[in-house]
């Protein structure tokens, strides 16, 4: 199996506003936090394509060794976005039979609990035109979202994200696998300075952690 994964990322003026601060100290998380989780995807072997209609992110997801996109026509959205990604990126590497949608803002996300992730989909998924998802820290949001690189179901991302991709088949993997407890990293996400700080207590990545200590 062969796996890809899938970001999708606002443009830098639109991000993260509940952080409050400026547009450029925002941005500068956002670019960071994506750099940390394109590292560990890199790190985990999987093919990682970002959409986003910003040519910075663009520029630093290429310089990460990503592919870059930008955002469908005519279609707005994370999940229209998610689904343009997986359709590029399957246009681009043939070879990828599953993907998975993730989200940018995880700077806590190591390579380790990607692959167990992954590994504990395969495991527990019995068809293979099934999904599985891994519920963010709070429980009500959707980290990451595993699926068969073909399967054109549109994604549930957004307010309460992961009853909706409960309601429409998808697994629990929290629910399901006990190697859940590890993935502290995979689940957190930064929306919020409190948010920010948590992931700071598990431990981010370098670019997320330079950021940080240039504000200490």
């Amino acid at each position: 199996m062969t796996w890809g994964a899938v970001l999708a990322v606002k443009p830098l003026s639109a991000a993260k506003s509940r952080l409050g601060g400026s547009d450029e100290d925002r941005g500068g998380l956002v670019l960071a936090m994506l750099d940390d989780v394109l590292a560990a995807v890199t790190a985990a072997g999987l093919v990682a394509l970002v959409v986003t209609p910003d040519p910075e992110i663009a520029s630093l997801a290429a310089g990460a060794g990503a592919r870059a996109v930008g955002e469908p026509a005519g279609a707005a959205g994370l999940n229209a976005a998610f689904q343009h990604g997986q359709r590029a990126l399957l246009e681009r590497v043939s070879a990828v039979s599953s993907v998975v949608f993730l989200q940018a803002d995880l700077p806590a996300l190591t390579a380790t609990q990607l692959r167990s992730a992954l590994a504990a989909h395969t495991r527990l998924v019995e068809t293979e035109s099934a999904q599985s998802f891994v519920a963010d820290s709070t429980g009500t949001g959707t980290a990451a979202l595993l699926r068969p690189a073909d399967l054109p179901d549109a994604p549930f991302f957004g307010s309460d994200s992961a009853a909706a991709h409960r309601r429409a088949g998808a697994h629990d993997l929290v629910a399901r696998a006990a190697e859940a407890a590890g993935w502290t990293g995979l689940r957190r996400d930064v929306d919020t300075r409190a948010d920010l700080a948590d992931a700071a207590r598990i431990g981010v990545g370098p670019a997320t952690s330079r950021w940080l200590r240039a504000r200490s």
